[in-house]
Parts: C-alpha cells; sequence; structure tokens
C-alpha cells in the first residue's frame, strides 16, 4: 500500500510566497470567487501573515521522479489511480462532501511542487484554555480529493500550532463532525477570533460580525450557530511549571494591587502592611484544568511534605468515581491523565473537592483534607506553617477576583499569602483597609515565616474575616489580593455548572463550602 503522505510537507506561505497564488486559487475554486476576490485573499495571505498567526498554510505534494508508483505517471499524461495507494479518510470544507476517486483519473506529476491544500490558522479570543487558535477555509483541491490528504494538512496545522505553544485547536463544521472526532476532536462551545473585544459582545452579535468580516476576506462561510458545530482538539497536555516569583518582583505587583484596591501606596497615611507569601511555583493552565494546574503547583510547593496520615484513607467520590474507573489508573501518569482515566473529567476540569483531591493522592502523593469549615484561623495557621490552601470560587474575567455568578466561571485558586496592618502614624487597631481605603502607605514582605510569627504576633492575633489574602492561580503569573470574607462568600454560593461539555454534577455541592488544607 504506497501512503503519499511521505511526499506531502507543509509551507508558510508568507515566507514561502510562490505557493500563495496557487492557494488562493484553491479557495477561489472552491466558493466560485471572482478574480477580484482571489486577488484580495492572495495580498492577505502574503502581506497579513505572521509567525504568530494569523498564517496560512500551504499543502504542497512532491514526488521526486526517481520515485515509481503503481498506477500513478510521472508525466504529463492521465492515468487511473492505483488501488496500491492509501485512500485515507478525507475532509473537505463544509460546502462540499468528498468525491470518490476510485473510479476517477488522477495525474501526479513528479518532481514538481504542486500545491493541493490550504489552511488558516488564526487566534482564538483570551480565553481560560490558554492561548489557542482558530482554523479555517481547509480545503484540499478538488482534483486531489480521496487521498488522504485532509487528514495530513489538519495534522499539519496541529503541529504547526502546537509548535508555537498553543493548547487547543479549534473549528467549526457543518456536515464533517464524525471525521473530526475521529481525529481526536471533540464537541465544544463556540470561539472568536475577534481577541478581547469579543466579550463586549454577545454570542449572536459575534456571529454576525465574523461574518462580515469572512465575507470581507472571502475565506470559508462563517460558522452559523444554528448549524454548525465548533470543535476543538487538545494540543498540550499542560504546560511547563515555572519557578515561583523572586520577592523582589512579587512586592512591586502586591503593593500596586494594594493601591488600586485599598489606597494609595505612595501617601505617607495612616498605616503600613506586612505581607507574608509561600513562594508557589507557577503554571499556566492548559484548557479547563485550574484544579490540575493547582494541584501541581501546590504539590511543587511543598516539595514532598505532604505526609500520608495514619488510617488515611483515598477520597473518592461515590457519585463520580465507580470502582472500575480505579483499576485503570498506572502508575507515572500525570494529574491530568489521572483524572480523564478515572472518569471525573472530560478535559481536565474538576468540579468535585474530593476528586480534586483524590487525584492529587494518586497522580502526585499529594495528600489532602476536604474542609468545610470556613474559619479565618484554620487559613491563617496552614499560611504560617508554610502550607497553601487549594480553594474553589467564582472568577471575575476583569481581574481574577472572588465574584458572585452562581458556579458560572467556577476557578480554583490557591491561597498562598496574607497581608496585615502594623502600626503606623496611626493605632493600628483603628485602621481597617476595607473602612478606611485611603490608609495604605508601605507595604512590606516578610520572607522569615517564623520571624513573621514572632515579630507580628500581637497583629496576627486581631485577624478577622477582613484579612488580606494573597492568591495565585492559573490564569495568570501575577496573584490576585481579596479578603477572607470575598473568597469565602464566593466559594460559598456556588451553585451549578453552565457548561454542558464538561463532566459536573446537576449542582455544585462538592464544590461549595469546600476546600483544601495539605496533610503535614
Amino acid at each position: 500500500m504506497v501512503n503519499l503522505a511521505q511526499y506531502l510537507r507543509c509551507e508558510i506561505i508568507h515566507k514561502k510566497t510562490e505557493f500563495a497564488e496557487p492557494a488562493a486559487r484553491i479557495i477561489a475554486k472552491q466558493w466560485n470567487h471572482k478574480d477580484f476576490e482571489l486577488n484580495r485573499n492572495l495580498r492577505s495571505m502574503v502581506q497579513d501573515g505572521r509567525d504568530s498567526l494569523p498564517c496560512h498554510l500551504a499543502l504542497v505534494l512532491n514526488i521526486p521522479q526517481d520515485v515509481e508508483i503503481p498506477g500513478v505517471t510521472n508525466s504529463s499524461g492521465d492515468v487511473e489511480q492505483s488501488k496500491n495507494i492509501d485512500h485515507s479518510d478525507e475532509i473537505t470544507s463544509s460546502s462540499s462532501g468528498d468525491q470518490d476517486k476510485n473510479s476517477q483519473e488522477l495525474r501526479l506529476p513528479a518532481g514538481e511542487d504542486i500545491v493541493v491544500g490550504h489552511v488558516k490558522i488564526a487566534k482564538a479570543d483570551g480565553r481560560s484554555d490558554g492561548a489557542c487558535c482558530i482554523s479555517y477555509s481547509l480545503v484540499v483541491d478538488s482534483d486531489y480529493r480521496g487521498l488522504g490528504f485532509g487528514r495530513v494538512l489538519t495534522e499539519r496545522a496541529e503541529d504547526y500550532a502546537r509548535s508555537l505553544g498553543l493548547s487547543y485547536m479549534y473549528l467549526s463544521t457543518d456536515d464533517k463532525v464524525t471525521f473530526y472526532e475521529h481525529l481526536g476532536y471533540n464537541q465544544c462551545e463556540a470561539v472568536s477570533s475577534l481577541g478581547s473585544n469579543s466579550k463586549l459582545l454577545n454570542a449572536n452579535q459575534v456571529s454576525a460580525l465574523e461574518g462580515l468580516f469572512a465575507k470581507r476576506i472571502n475565506m470559508s462561510p462563517p460558522a452559523d450557530s444554528n448549524c454548525n458545530t465548533w470543535l476543538r482538539k487538545r494540543l498540550l497536555d499542560e504546560y511547563p511549571i515555572k519557578p515561583a516569583m523572586e520577592n523582589v518582583k512579587l512586592l512591586p505587583i502586591l503593593s500596586q494591587k494594594m493601591a488600586n484596591l485599598y489606597g494609595d501606596v505612595e501617601s505617607v497615611k495612616c498605616c503600613n502592611y506586612v505581607c507574608f507569601c509561600i513562594p508557589i511555583p507557577w503554571q499556566q493552565q492548559a484548557g479547563p484544568s485550574c484544579g490540575v494546574s493547582v494541584l501541581n503547583m501546590a504539590n511543587e510547593s511543598v516539595k514532598g511534605r505532604s505526609t500520608k496520615r495514619e488510617g488515611e484513607e483515598l477520597n473518592i467520590c461515590k457519585e463520580c468515581v465507580k470502582d472500575a474507573s480505579m483499576e485503570k489508573i498506572e502508575s507515572g501518569l500525570s494529574a491530568l491523565r489521572t483524572a480523564l482515566k478515572l472518569g471525573v473529567s472530560s478535559d481536565g476540569e474538576l468540579f468535585c473537592a474530593y476528586n480534586c483531591s483524590l487525584v492529587g493522592q494518586l497522580a502526585l502523593g499529594l495528600h489532602t483534607n476536604v474542609l468545610t469549615n470556613w474559619d479565618v484561623s484554620v487559613l491563617v495557621n496552614e499560611i504560617l506553617a508554610g502550607y497553601p490552601i487549594l480553594v474553589p470560587y467564582d472568577r471575575s474575567l476583569s481581574d481574577h477576583r472572588p465574584g458572585t455568578f452562581l458556579g458560572g466561571k467556577a476557578h480554583w485558586c490557591i491561597v498562598a499569602g496574607l497581608i496585615i496592618p502594623v502600626s503606623g502614624n496611626r493605632d493600628s487597631e483603628l485602621i481597617s483597609p476595607i473602612d478606611f481605603p485611603n490608609a495604605v502607605s508601605t507595604l512590606s514582605l516578610v520572607d522569615d515565616r517564623e520571624a513573621f510569627k514572632e515579630k507580628y504576633e500581637e497583629g496576627i492575633s486581631k485577624i478577622d474575616e477582613t484579612l488580606i489574602l494573597v492568591c495565585i492561580h492559573s490564569m495568570s503569573k501575577s496573584p490576585f489580593l481579596c479578603t477572607f470574607k470575598e473568597l469565602r462568600d464566593s466559594n460559598q454560593q456556588l451553585e451549578c455548572s453552565k457548561s454542558k461539555f464538561y463532566m459536573a454534577p446537576e449542582s455544585l455541592s462538592h464544590l461549595k463550602c469546600k476546600f483544601l488544607t495539605i496533610n503535614h
């Protein structure tokens, strides 16, 4: 069986402009474009292409002259396609079905570069998936369909996106869902390539605007939310874990956030603040895997100091985990792969605190307790012992701080530090950063927790629900600040997940009022 894929390669059109015109002609033939539309596409491919996206890829076929393929000529003549050629599953654009080439003639000139397909890759809007992209106008020349070239083009586009560190490839189709699912794609919510501005529009407005832009550039017809199905494929399991932010970089960030939230740090008014923060290595989440990422970050931060207590049992959620699922778990699996094998996640999401704890135990040896008692002293004692706390909450899109969306923006974070007021120009007992938002003058950071506990024992003893927490999460290197009350209230209003594509219980009762502490 001859596989023609070995003679295919992908070229970046803005770097190899000689492939622009043939690619533009494939698109023009597919959608019956006029010459002026073809020329506009041609200019876009050459002038607008960027390595960092958007870019256009050409699928190029070149069979060496010294290679003989039974039933295929290396001259200008036409021959009937050989049965020895591998006819893998094929994909065309959503507006045209596959053609049966078994009884049609095919000419494959040897020693020449022939553009047989095109795909455009563009950035998707800012999402929780991390950096991701959308493929548009994936089309194979009608003369070369039925040979598996569409599969090859899809996979080469994925390889290119993966080389850019992109976590997902998105696409939409109206009649090729089964084909893409066979290649590892899963149905998902619609996305946009309009960037952060798409967040200001509703779904219908985004669809209409994308349709206008698609018509303008004469690419494939835009996805119609009424008939097209969106799919995506994970390209990366996870991003590498990066070292914890150094204090010299962390302090200015915390100072600015204190200024934005609670006052002007440049003015000398009535109170100073001091912070202790556990160093937390950072990992960007890939996909909806915030729970997986906080497990990885917390595990890295304690560096094996998590201990299994005598009589400790696995935190198995009987509603989610079947006994048969436990038998599938192999040693050495990542937290993500463990969650998938357990059947508690479809793509890395963890909507159950018990499942989150179980995945940490099995994959990382991170032993945690699921607590329901929101006591500020518990959080303070854990942090001052050097152990972070894992908390689910509703994330505000603008600044990642706690919000109240009834679980619609459920997210995991790590409580890593605390900020307390200390004596300044006024008695610190009179100062509350909530009641007196302009009271901030300076912020200091202490990296020795024993020294922090000893020096600021009095301030620690007066901590209440207005305590300011330093929280780390997997969508931004920059931590966010909130009060204990804000985080608790956000956690306690978690009700339900709005996504039909994730594995979440009907209610979020296994997230609501719950958080994880690390055994030690």
